[in-house]
């Protein structure tokens, strides 16, 4: 597979956002329009990282290439109260994205980089399952009215 050119990967995100918002105007819910997410997360990713897109779709373990060669695994959500990691792949990684798609009427669609953290990181924070087969972190302290930025998000052990 050809490397994308930023032009193209922007190019790309533009269309993708295009198509989601055209899916939220038919009365499809945000929550079910996971396909569209993960590649928006992505291509986002290798937007803002001057990185690339994964050599191989559904490459094991993450989806984007920074520009500094990191291995990024990205996650996007809408309503989720967490976000899955496969436990047998994540020694592949080497940073977490974890990006939240916001829809409102009159501002439209916004993408928030809810957190970032290396992979050693991201193990810490979280937790197995029953089955020791996913790693989860939640996203549920994220659900406010008021907007603010990353920086002022922690991440607390309950």
């Amino acid at each position: 597979m050809e490397a994308l050119s930023q032009v193209q990967i922007i190019r790309s995100l533009a269309q993708a956002l295009d198509w989601f918002e055209k899916e939220l105007s038919w009365g499809t819910p945000a929550s079910q329009l996971s396909h569209l997410t993960v590649r928006i997360g992505e291509l986002y990713v290798a937007m803002i990282t001057r990185g690339q897109m994964a050599s191989r779709t559904n490459q094991r373990g993450y989806g984007v290439i920074s520009g500094e060669n990191e291995r990024i695994s990205v996650k996007t959500f809408t309503t989720s109260t967490h976000v899955s990691f496969n436990a047998k792949t994540f020694s592949l990684v080497d940073r977490v994205m974890i990006l939240r798609i916001d829809t409102d009427p009159e501002e439209g669609i916004t993408i928030t980089e809810y957190m970032d953290l290396t992979a050693a990181q991201a193990r810490e924070t979280a937790r197995a399952d029953r089955e020791g087969k996913k790693m989860r972190i939640s996203t549920s302290i994220g659900k406010t009215t008021a907007v603010r930025d990353i920086s002022e998000l922690s991440i607390v052990q309950r």
